[in-house]
């Protein structure tokens, strides 16, 4: 089995200042035996498909199949029938997980099952495969499919993209302001902002590549506009250097960019004020705030996921020359360091429960995905479990939204039976926990059983009136007796 990538590889080549396209971003692209590994995957999941029937189909999306991957770089695949529509209730998609394909991968010898998802709007199975590719799993997850293929479509228009978008995400990982469970931009909405950097700038004008060749029926790649934007773009390809285009991003987004007033949008091309009839339906869209649209979902703001005291971060960096920064984030706590708040809060309800109890990865609090747009709590020091709504984790594969349960009356409505025992038994942990914690702090004691809880105060009922005989309505003088 080929060894695992190193995961600090990537800090380590954008820490200092001088970057070679040639022989550093070539560093950086996944390694052979990991993309041999991603397609054994593949093949393992397919297998295991064919248990249910020859009619569902296994597709990644992500980085990895859009071209932009680096390496160590997770994957994601969604599975779907044929016969499905376009859109499932995530509901529906949270039973087919649990209990079609997770009992088989439970008894795959390759895959390990490390944590289900299926609270979210979009439900994630999380699985590691040959103990080293984390491996994220969701069900007829078409948007995501869509996004893939627009990325795929502007990778392929040369190299000198490619490079240049790959080393957008690795500053951003260097200097830590990507990632979602830091409450940062994630990698996708980064993608697109390097691709609109590239649309706008008026030297380097990429062409826009429609966003409906890629919709269902649409003719993909084979469009003939798509074609055609990958001609012009051909005597551009020799032009820049990806580390020139790299310093002009950052220039851009420091000092020309429109921040609160201006939209990044990759489906138009052009830079539109926020308040444009073009984006109507483009949530917050007058926030004094960046403003991502997704190509697809045009209501959906990338920025949901950005936190205000990360977004002045990130501003400051996009200024911050690149010799004089040191790689370190002081306003993050060790928690999202070390693996996010779900982790401290899973030892918090192990040690609750008894020495030698474990916490199965249903009743654990949903950690984020590294790649996705998911909101990870934060705070400083040990956290202590709040209401067990607030700790149930967003997760979000590239490119599709997730809306938190605590925000929304219908939460139920997203989990499958086990899912909604796992929240029941996750209440009473926690409210356990809760307790434990207010007593010891002397915050809280138990009432002694003699004693009477308070209630309300009750006004008391008014007496009842005593009956009254009608009154007798009087006779007009005029009338005959």
């Amino acid at each position: 089995m080929e060894p695992c990538a190193s995961e600090g590889a990537q800090t380590e080549i954008l820490a200092g200042p001088a970057l070679d396209p040639g022989t550093e971003l070539a560093r950086c692209a996944p390694l052979p035996h990991e993309i041999a590994r991603m397609q054994r995957c593949i093949r393992e999941l397919e297998e295991t498909m064919r248990h249910h029937g020859a009619d569902w189909l296994v597709q990644p999306f992500g980085s990895f199949a859009n071209g932009f991957g680096t390496r160590g770089s997770d994957l994601d695949i969604t599975i779907s029938h044929v016969s499905w529509p376009s859109c499932l209730d995530g509901l529906f998609a949270a039973g087919e997980l649990s209990w079609r394909l997770q009992p088989l991968l439970q008894q795959h010898p390759s895959f390990e099952v490390v944590q289900e998802i299926y609270m979210a709007k979009v439900p994630i199975l999380k699985l590691r495969f040959e103990n080293c590719l984390e491996v994220d799993i969701s069900c007829s997850n078409l948007q995501a499919l869509r996004n893939t293929r627009l990325l795929l479509a502007y990778s392929s228009m040369g190299g000198l993209v490619q490079d240049f978008v790959m080393a957008v995400k690795l500053w951003a990982k260097a200097f830590e302001v990507c990632g979602a469970a830091s409450r940062n931009l994630s990698s996708y909405t980064f993608t697109l902002m390097a691709i609109y950097f590239l649309q706008v700038d008026p030297e380097i004008h990429l062409p826009c590549i429609p966003v409906g060749a890629f919709e269902e029926g649409g003719l993909g790649a084979a469009d003939p506009r798509v074609e055609a934007a990958k001609k012009e773009w051909a005597p551009q390809e020799k032009s820049f250097s990806a580390m020139d285009l790299f310093h002009r991003f950052r220039l851009f987004f420091a000092e020309e960019f429109g921040w609160g007033s201006e939209v990044v949008s990759v489906r138009l091309g052009r830079r539109e004020s926020a308040a444009s009839p073009e984006f109507g339906l483009m949530q917050h869209r007058l926030a004094k705030r960046i403003h991502v649209e997704d190509p697809y979902e045009l209501g959906r703001n990338l920025h949901c996921v950005l936190s205000l005291e990360r977004e002045a971060f990130l501003r400051t960096t996009f200024s911050t020359p690149l010799g004089a920064w040191t790689p370190s984030v002081p306003d993050l706590d060790e928690d999202q360091h070390h693996g996010g708040a779900g982790d401290s809060l899973s030892q918090e309800l192990a040690a609750a429960k008894g020495p030698g109890t474990a916490l199965g990865p249903a009743s654990a609090a949903s950690t984020a995905s590294s790649d996705g747009d998911g909101v990870e709590s934060s705070g400083s020091g040990a956290q202590r479990p709040g209401r067990w709504s607030e700790k149930l984790q967003e997760a979000e594969t590239d490119g599709v939204e997730v809306t938190s349960l605590s925000r929304g009356r219908c939460w139920w409505k997203h989990l499958g039976v086990a899912g909604v025992q796992n929240a029941v038994s996750q209440v009473l942990e926690m409210a356990s926990v809760e307790k434990a914690a207010a007593a010891k702090d002397g915050k809280a004691e138990d009432p002694p059983p003699s004693a009477k809880p308070p209630g309300p105060k009750v006004r008391p009922l008014r007496p009842t009136a005593k009956a009254r005989a009608p009154r007798r309505r009087p006779r007009h003088r005029g009338c005959v007796q």
